[in-house]
């Protein structure tokens, strides 16, 4: 059965989402964000940065009413003292159940603890409804930039690969994730995934998914894409069928002002047009795009 699997880190995903200056092109944010998985033709969707503050699980009840009545919506419980986010599965249950949700055993293969530098992964399993085949999907979201003093982020991809449940998983498992590691600086923790003992498929290798301030700097100039940090992994014996980054400044870009040219061949108007798109994006929705893969399950 072929299921597609959305990862996205929607930037602070709770009351800031709710507030009535978070429009985008005016439409609110909520909206565009449900639009997008639609879009993606997703059946099971994995949010980081989920935000409980205050009254954050409304934006995500929310999401999931905008999504349709055939979906349904679960967000983890607080996954490290340090962090306030969390964790937020959304699933269309005309093609997957769900069956728990939660974290793994913290354990090597030797039942040695594994700590993880502030947030840990959590862990969700689903079945299919056509063809009753058992899946899991483990989450998490690295160290930021600003916290990696020490090699924090490569630390977390480090304890993430020594996990006895990653290493010796007992179903098919998907692993995705911000994990705030650049792959095109440093491809060496994601080769980790990739080779003998753990043999998993890292999908994405380069395509660059977090989102710039401005077009108009020094380093990549005319660009409004910069790092390479969010990722899906596939254990053995999965397979995808395909997988992309959802670019939804390039598909903007395409339908505002009868289709904007590339920046660096734009006249300066297009070029505002351009930066606008970039800021409300990140602004209002994510200053992340989206990764999506299809299997067959």
């Amino acid at each position: 059965m072929a299921i597609t699997y959305v990862s996205w880190n929607i930037k602070q995903l709770g009351p800031s989402k709710l507030k009535p200056t978070s429009l985008i092109d005016g439409v609110q944010s909520l909206t565009e964000i449900a639009t997008y998985i639609l879009n993606m033709n997703a059946d099971v969707v994995g949010v980081m940065e989920v935000t409980l503050k205050e009254s954050g699980t409304d934006a995500p009840k929310q999401i999931c009413n905008l999504l349709g009545p055939s979906w349904g919506g679960v967000v983890t419980s607080n996954d490290a003292s340090l962090k306030p986010d969390r964790y937020a599965f959304f699933y269309n249950t005309k093609t997957v159940t769900i069956n728990q949700v939660g974290f793994p055993d913290f354990v090597d293969i030797n039942n040695n603890p594994v700590t993880f530098p502030n947030r840990y992964p959590a862990l969700i399993r689903f079945t299919t409804v056509a063809t009753q085949k058992t899946f899991g999907i483990l989450i998490i979201h690295g160290p930021e930039p600003a916290e990696t003093v020490g090699g924090g982020a490569l630390q977390a991809m480090t304890d993430l690969s020594n996990l006895a449940f990653v290493q010796k998983p007992p179903f098919p498992l998907i692993i995705s994730g911000d994990f705030n590691v650049d792959y095109n600086l440093n491809s060496t923790p994601y080769t980790v995934f990739e080779n003998n003992p753990l043999n998993y498929s890292v999908l994405f290798k380069g395509n660059k998914t977090s989102l710039k301030m401005y077009f108009n700097t020094v380093d990549d100039w005319g660009e409004y894409v910069k790092s390479a940090y969010d990722n899906i992994f596939l254990s053995p014996g999965l397979a995808a069928t395909s997988s992309a980054v959802y670019d939804s400044i390039k598909l903007k870009a395409a339908n505002s002002m009868g289709g904007l040219p590339p920046y660096a061949n734009a006249n300066p108007t297009q070029q505002g047009e351009w930066q606008d798109i970039l800021t409300r994006t990140r602004n209002r929705v994510s200053d992340h795009l989206a990764v999506y893969a299809t299997l067959n399950i």
